[in-house]
């Protein structure tokens, strides 16, 4: 038993238990959405947060907004790291499937702003991608990041 056990554990780290990448662009149905908010003393917000996503598939069919993420919370605050599914607000973005991803549109109802943002957008069978907000959210209008190729 003791050898068996060894053997295992040897092999621990051989196991990759990361999210799948593909290189020909992100589809498939949206789990969640995760957003990482930059780690500076004011790049956090207290304001409500949402988000619409957009792909290649025509009209309707390719765009979706969500609800307020509310999930883990004090949510969005500098630091976070953050994923929301369904159950936290993903709204008619839980399950659709936009044809490629290609972008994300950040939105803040409030006056104080959401800085560096980085924003990831999981499909069935841990596929994501993920893309940068340099800028900051705000009143004066909302911000967005294209998708580059999908990540591991």
């Amino acid at each position: 038993m003791v050898k068996f056990c060894i053997v295992i554990m040897g092999l621990i780290p051989f196991i990759n238990c990361s999210p799948l990448a593909t290189t020909s662009g992100l589809t498939g149905p949206i789990e969640e959405l995760c957003i990482q908010v930059g780690d500076g003393l004011w790049d956090g917000t207290n304001s409500r947060v949402s988000a619409c996503i957009y792909g290649t598939n025509v009209g309707s069919a390719g765009s979706c907004c969500t609800n307020q993420l509310n999930g883990h919370g004090d949510d969005f605050q500098h630091g976070d790291n953050d994923c929301y599914a369904v159950e936290h607000g993903l709204g008619e973005c839980a399950g659709m499937d936009l044809g490629t991803v290609l972008e994300v549109k950040m939105h803040i109802d409030g006056s104080d702003a959401l800085c560096d943002l980085r924003v990831r957008v999981h499909v069935a069978g841990g596929v994501y991608t993920e893309c940068d907000i340099d800028a900051c959210v705000d009143e004066t209008g909302d911000q967005s990041c294209n998708f580059p190729d999908v990540m591991e």
